[in-house]
């Protein structure tokens, strides 16, 4: 390592660091209330014992569906909730900072595993590329995502640990992978696959530690957890047989491999992704031919040019454990490519090493730099949407009008706004949609919806009676005041919000009479008699009317 080296990991750090900067100021997220601020292993100190012998969803509502031992992120957040006393932005800082470390890790992981190979400018680049990626905003900004920080921090130094020969610390470090985070399970297969294309020798025996590491993280796990996996959570893919959830896991691969090369259109939730029927179907046709195309590539430059083959397999072998091959209850989560993003960062390395024209080298600088501004314009923006729970699905609902939990939850915030209208719109919207998407809300929820749909539909028209009233009083005092332009506005108001008020047609008729409009005055008439046909103002006024200006 040289000076040279330490400059690009400091400039990567700061870079790193600046562009989540403005998260600092955000709150807490989805399941970040959850998993922070109302569980007691994370606010009392002195529970920190037992975090080693919990689920990581322990003292929540998932606590019995779903089995997960994740201990290293829980500590990390009690630490974090005592040295800041629980607010906010001090466990944003600790996210943005794991990460920023991340990137410098990556840059390090490719200078060692590529050597003389890679010059350390392309390598900072590749690097850089990671640090800007958009897809990772959702990893970093919701607290909770610091289990995908970590499972990368850990396993990024195991990396590095394992190639400078240090197998005893590789294995430590594997080991706190696997207590962050279940995707670690895949660092030794992505070693044995490094020193199998780069043709160095192969330690039989490293592996074996590996595997004994990972058989007593199985053992702690199943003693904790009473078992090893929640096979039972089926979720969105319950009653799907074997040939649909093989459709659903390609088409879940596709949809990470375009969140890999196209990270646009970002939102936190996809559930009115509708999951494919059948193998046939064109999105899983889609899919699985940028599936082999990407593999068919790996394949064929296995020997000359293994980098760029251990990239692509890079994104495969980690992607694997979120693909839904066994249900993990999420059809796709932006924070589950924080780890095989890292392929992006692999592939860019591999371009520099096999395209050694000074021109095209000069283009491939000049696209990645390109990628970098527009990369990182978009994660600093997105940012901003991730302030708090109801801007992020007011954001995603610019993208996802139809999603069913999206409307959902800006249901709520229209009731808390007491937006009773648009509550209902948003309410109606979420029953209507939620069959025909892959969100599956327990029977309570959708029938409690569907109550409180009534019960506001009554509030509604209540308030709209209220209001109508009001305005009406209003209006007669100001037309009996003869102030006719302000008493035409409250008037027309008022039958905006109750069409069928017969009184406030006629006074409205009667203010157009006044300004000698007998058009508009029949016209209102009209409207009143319409509502009650027997209204005797309103047919003495249109037939007074009629007879004056000899109207038939």
């Amino acid at each position: 390592m040289t000076l040279r080296h330490f400059f690009y990991g400091a400039g990567l750090l700061i870079i790193a660091f600046a562009i989540y900067f403005n998260s600092l100021p955000n709150g807490f997220n989805l399941d970040d209330n959850a998993i922070i601020k109302d569980n007691p292993l994370v606010t009392n100190l002195k529970n920190i014992p037992k975090i080693f012998v919990s689920n990581y969803w322990a003292n929540t509502p998932y606590e019995k569906g779903v089995l997960l031992y994740r201990p290293i992120p829980v500590l990390t957040l009690a630490v974090d909730n005592f040295i800041w006393e629980g607010k906010p932005y001090g466990f944003h800082f600790t996210n943005v900072l794991i990460n920023a470390v991340n990137i410098v890790l990556l840059f390090y992981v490719l200078i060692f595993m590529f050597g003389d190979a890679l010059k350390p400018r392309y390598a900072a680049l590749a690097a850089l590329l990671f640090a800007l990626h958009p897809v990772h905003t959702e990893a970093v900004n919701m607290i909770v995502g610091r289990t995908e920080l970590l499972a990368a921090f850990f396993s990024f130094l195991a990396i590095i640990f394992y190639l400078r020969k240090n197998i005893a610390g590789a294995l430590i470090l594997f080991f706190c992978a696997l207590l962050s985070k279940e995707i670690a399970v895949t660092i030794p297969v992505m070693l044995f696959l490094y020193e199998l294309y780069s043709k160095k020798k192969i330690e039989i025996k490293n592996y074996f530690f590996f595997a004994l590491v990972l058989g007593v993280y199985l053992g702690l796990r199943y003693f904790v957890l009473h078992g090893l996996s929640s096979i039972h959570q089926e979720g969105i893919l319950a009653g799907q047989d074997i040939w649909a959830r093989a459709a659903t896991v390609i088409y879940v691969i596709g949809l990470y491999l375009k969140l890999l090369f196209a990270p646009f259109y970002l939102t936190a939730d996809y559930s009115d992704y509708t999951l494919p029927a059948s193998l046939l179907s064109f999105k899983v046709i889609l899919s699985l031919t940028a599936i082999l195309l990407l593999l068919a590539i790996a394949w064929k430059h296995r020997e000359k040019k293994w980098i760029l083959t251990f990239g692509i397999l890079w994104f495969f072998i980690t992607i694997l454990p979120v693909s839904n091959i066994i249900s993990i209850g999420a059809l796709l989560g932006e924070r589950f490519m924080y780890v095989p993003s890292a392929a992006f960062a692999l592939i860019i390395a591999a371009l520099f090493v096999y395209w050694k024209n000074i021109f095209v080298r000069s283009i491939l600088v000049a696209v990645c730099t390109l990628i970098c501004i527009v990369f990182g314009i978009y994660t600093f923006n997105r940012n901003f949407d991730w302030k708090d729970s109801f801007t992020l699905f007011a954001a995603a609902e610019k993208n996802q009008p139809n999603n069913p939990r999206v409307n959902y939850f800006m249901g709520l915030k229209a009731e808390t706004d007491k937006d009773i209208a648009k509550a209902i719109k948003y309410y109606e919207m979420t029953v209507k949609e939620f069959p025909t998407n892959n969100w599956k809300p327990d029977s309570n929820t959708v029938n409690n919806m569907k109550a409180r749909i009534k019960e506001l539909g009554g509030i509604a028209v209540n308030k709209l009676e209220s209001e109508s009233i009001a305005l009406y009083n209003t209006g007669l005092k100001l037309y009996k005041e003869k102030k006719y332009k302000e008493s035409l506005e409250k008037l027309k108001k008022a039958v905006e919000l109750n069409t069928f008020y017969a009184d406030a047609y006629v006074v409205i008729g009667g203010i157009y009479v006044e300004r000698q409009d007998p058009k508009n005055a029949i016209e209102y008439f009209e409207k009143a008699l319409k509502v009650n046909p027997n209204h005797p103002e309103a047919k003495e006024n249109l037939k007074r009317v009629r007879e004056y200006y000899k109207i038939k």
